[in-house]
């Protein structure tokens, strides 16, 4: 395993929270389009009125009769009158207290539309009588202000024109003195006799100017039509907050996806699992239902079986030997894959030895392969069976050693001499020995682990982690156990277990089914099982009847036990002494065998 890779690659969060945070992106996607529309629903209504005004060329102003300018720079510079502190000044008065005067420039826009020589002002408030009047105090206020400045401009240059006349009437009034007076010269004469002549007509310019200036029309445009308040619309509309509100979903989303997956130390898939360190040997599909049949050589399984087959045999090349197949946590079970694992490892030539020590699966192994109630490793352990004798054929070249009854209250004696000669016995007759124990993170796991010179990791896609997977390899160097890889169940998928659920109830409705273990609790509570007895009851299986059939009683089978007051059989003379509590792999085989 390598531990360097104990932290998830930050460029692949955001993938990872594509992949496996689709209902968190979903719900926060749907909560931001929500509280954006919400939003645009309980935010204030604005109104619209327009008012289009007529420009009139008009002295003092940018748009003038003098203007040598383009038109449309003049009534581009007219635009910037309408907004003017006076004007403002105006409207605000005019509005009263419905406006505020600090927003006021911010409600109006002003649009020269194009080859006119018009502006269209439009104003925007809370309501369409305040639109409206706001839309024509600013037309009337602007015209008002060009007219203003006209006429200040006019009023300016007249008397300028005044104040010139005044000088020059002056100026004629002493030269007519002058030339009144009787002691002059020809000369003299002769040029205040111009000199009058001169101002005259300079007073004669002067007042058609001021005739001019004071007879200039002042007309700066007038109102040409003014529109309604449109239709109440959000500042922002619904649309655009909706389709805000959905982006910032999104982006929180991802972010809290990207940091839950950051968080989480699951291990979601067979790359996840390589990448952490861990080999992984074959990905197989959980089943729907829990007492499903195992896989047949024309199953879609087989294929991956047979790699993992070839996996276990390359990685474990020095036969006999013994492996132990757990669970890393309680949440990955074992049974099912090394039932299927021993078939498969015996049908392709490997004799193999299953023994079924996992007294937490349901169901069990010796279940999964027809032993439920037979006798086996709690014989063994409890009182001394030769566990040879207490073997089962469970497929080609493949033997089991069940259960037997009660196996929790023997698991004690796990690390007892019994299971490690077991072991060693069952090394001397087969190539492989399988023991399929309980997680790993339980100590009667742990304790397998000593009796196995490797072991080979069951981790569920999804709900295993790392820390777990940690936890198994510290134990397993601890026990000097060979981890050779893992196997990666993958869950079934919501539709398949809806399938399975649907084909249960209609195999149900369709004809009822017997319980087996209905049947056993019956019989068991009848007749208890007695050692020293001759009696140990076998139910075969059980068929499904009809409700009008008669049901057969179970067939009985009745078995000479020996007397456990008796002296316990011996092992087999083969097998080899071993060295307490380690089983070396290095043990030699029995004699004839070969590698």
């Amino acid at each position: 395993m390598a531990g360097g890779q104990a932290t998830p690659f930050r460029s692949q969060l955001l993938v990872q929270a594509l992949r496996y945070r689709k209902a968190l992106i979903t719900v926060c996607v749907l909560l931001g389009t929500l509280l954006g529309v919400g939003a645009a629903q309980l935010m204030p209504q604005s109104y619209k009125a327009s008012t289009t005004v007529l420009i009139i060329p008009l002295s003092g102003n940018p748009y003038s009769p003098e203007g040598r300018g383009d038109d449309l720079i003049n009534l581009a510079s007219e635009t910037q009158l309408v907004t003017a502190d006076t004007v403002m000044n105006r409207v605000a008065s005019t509005l009263g207290g419905s406006v505020d005067r600090a927003s006021i420039p911010d409600r109006v826009t002003v649009e020269v539309p194009a080859n006119t020589q018009t502006l269209l002002i439009t104003f925007t408030a809370g309501d369409p009588d305040t639109a409206s009047k706001g839309a024509a105090a600013f037309a009337n206020s602007y015209l008002t202000y060009r007219r203003n400045r006209s006429e200040s401009i006019i009023d300016g240059k007249i008397k300028q024109v005044e104040e010139q006349s005044a000088k020059v009437d002056a100026s004629l009034r002493k030269a007519t003195n002058d030339l009144s007076s009787g002691k002059l010269s020809s000369a003299r004469r002769t040029y205040l006799t111009q000199r009058v002549t001169q101002f005259t007509n300079q007073l004669a310019v002067l007042e058609e100017q001021a005739n001019d200036l004071a007879s200039t029309p002042i007309f700066p445009g007038q109102v040409i039509s003014s529109t309604p308040a449109s239709s109440g619309s959000s500042l922002l509309g619904t649309p655009e907050l909706g389709v805000a509100g959905l982006l910032a979903g999104l982006l929180g989303g991802l972010g809290l996806g990207m940091l839950r997956e950051y968080g989480d130390d699951r291990l979601r898939d067979a790359e996840s699992v390589e990448r952490y360190g861990v080999p992984v040997l074959a990905v197989r599909s959980m089943p729907a239902q829990p007492y499903e049949p195992l896989t047949t050589p024309d199953s879609q399984d087989d294929e991956e079986l047979r790699k993992l087959r070839v996996a276990v045999l390359t990685r474990i090349t020095d036969m006999p030997a013994s492996m132990l197949v757990a669970g890393v946590s309680g949440n990955d079970h074992a049974a099912r894959l090394s039932a299927d694992l021993a078939l498969a490892l015996g049908a392709g030539g490997t004799e193999t030895i299953l023994i079924d020590a996992d007294h937490t699966a349901t169901p069990s192994a010796s279940a999964l392969l027809g032993a439920t109630i037979q006798r086996g490793l709690t014989d063994v352990l409890l009182d001394h069976d030769d566990p040879q004798a207490l073997l089962r054929e469970a497929g080609p070249q493949t033997q089991l050693l069940p259960q037997g009854t009660d196996l929790k209250n023997a698991s004690s004696h796990f690390l007892g001499r019994g299971l490690f000669q077991t072991v060693n016995v069952f090394r001397h007759s087969a190539d492989l020995v399988i023991v399929t124990g309980p997680p790993l993170d339980d100590p009667d796991g742990q304790a397998l682990n000593m009796v196995s010179y490797a072991t080979l990791l069951v981790i569920t896609a999804g709900v295993t982690r790392r820390r777990e997977v940690r936890a198994a390899y510290a134990q397993a160097e601890q026990a000097e156990a060979k981890i050779i890889g893992a196997v990666v169940l993958t869950p079934p998928s919501r539709r398949e277990l809806r399938a399975a659920v649907a084909r249960e109830a209609s195999r149900a409705t369709a004809e009822p089914i017997l319980v087996e273990s209905s049947v056993m609790s019956a019989i068991t509570a009848a007749e208890p099982r007695d050692r020293a007895g001759e009696a140990e009851v076998v139910i075969e299986d059980p068929e499904v009847v009809d409700e009008d059939a008669v049901v057969e009683e179970p067939e009985i089978v009745v078995l000479d036990l020996p007397d456990p007051d008796d002296e316990p059989r011996p092992m087999t003379d083969e097998a080899p002494t071993m060295a307490f509590p380690r089983i070396n792999n290095d043990t030699p085989a029995k004699t004839g065998r070969s590698k």
